[in-house]
């Protein structure tokens, strides 16, 4: 078709985006591709910034079934050379259909509100269908969400994601999460974790939930961490973390060293005179059989050490000589005790 010359054609790397952004749309995009997206994204600051107006248009296209079909329909009659296609109730569909007129946020805009004049009815805006992403044991997964932020799942995790108009609404299923978030004024980023809700507008920070706490610990910007029965909500700023529990409440605000507590992000495990109890539920996302260990004593056991996480087996064989512990087989668990004597 003859393209009109006063429009700007997208560049190569506005495409790309929005090829990467329908992608994310097909709910079921591999983990090699989002290993990909991710790296393509940390190719050039162009390219995260490309997915962030990407990201908006899409937004901004919340479209219904009548709106698709009216669009299609009215871009079919007044657009020769556009062949009509049967309406799809994917946001997708639009992105493509309008890929030849989309020189830039003006003209998207525009076609938007055309949309709605020709069914002469108020804009409404779809609602996504909530995605769960989930990793195996003896992994991690880094995940590129819609709006260009990324979450990393420790091993043996799963997270719930649900964006709208207003705000990017996630819920930590299981395990932990490292979460950098790109800034939205307009939609708050919210992350409930049992009954913990955590909210930012653009920062990193992981949440892990343990077997009686939640934990919240701040990589870099501020994050607001509020408990639905309590009113008081706290304020954690880089390099600060907190813990809480539905029996004892909110613990007091200390500091954490992130070359430690956050060695999962680059494929370790490293603790500083940290108890036994609380390595083995880490040791627990990476390892195949799950350990249990026996006895307050041994669970308080202080530790101070750092293994691959493809290596839990060796960390556990340690500990029978490092500490004389036994480990031993139950049924489909592996136990932890003290060694008895003789």
């Amino acid at each position: 078709m003859t393209q009109n010359k006063t429009t700007p054609s997208l560049s190569d790397i506005d495409n790309a985006a929005l090829d990467w952004l329908v992608a994310l749309q097909s709910d079921n995009l591999s983990d090699e591709a989002h290993a990909e997206l991710s790296s393509w994204l940390d190719q050039a600051p162009a390219h995260r910034e490309a997915f962030r107006k990407a990201a908006r248009l899409w937004r901004q296209t919340g479209l219904t079934d009548e709106m698709i079909a009216a669009a299609e329909k009215t871009a079919h009659a007044h657009t020769p050379g556009i062949p009509s296609r049967r309406p799809s109730p994917r946001r997708r569909s639009i992105i493509r259909h309008w890929r030849p007129f989309l020189g830039g946020a003006a003209v998207l805009a525009a076609a938007c509100y055309a949309m709605i004049v020709v069914i002469d009815a108020p804009r409404q805006v779809i609602l996504p269908e909530p995605q769960v992403y989930t990793s195996s044991h003896a992994e991690n997964r880094i995940v590129t969400l819609a709006d260009g932020s990324r979450v990393t799942l420790s091993g043996s995790s799963s997270l719930e994601v649900s964006y709208s108009e207003d705000e990017r609404r996630t819920t930590l299923l299981s395990g932990a999460a490292y979460f950098d978030i790109e800034p939205d004024p307009a939609r708050p980023f919210l992350v409930t974790a049992r009954r913990l809700d955590v909210s930012v507008l653009g920062t990193a920070f992981e949440i892990r939930l343990d077997r009686e706490k939640v934990r919240v610990s701040v990589n870099h910007g501020q994050v607001g961490v509020a408990a639905k029965e309590a009113e008081s909500t706290w304020a954690l700023s880089a390099g600060e973390r907190i813990s809480y529990s539905h029996t004892a409440g909110f613990s007091v605000i200390d500091r954490f060293e992130a070359t430690t507590d956050l060695a999962w992000l680059d494929g370790r495990l490293a603790y500083q005179d940290a108890a036994l109890a609380d390595i083995i539920a880490d040791v627990n996302r990476y390892h195949d059989t799950p350990v249990r260990i026996a006895g307050d004593e041994v669970r308080a056991i202080r530790v101070t050490t750092s293994f691959p996480i493809d290596q839990t087996d060796t960390f556990l064989s340690g500990l029978e000589v490092s500490h004389g512990l036994f480990l031993h087989s139950a049924g489909d668990t592996l136990v932890l005790s003290r060694r008895q004597p003789g």
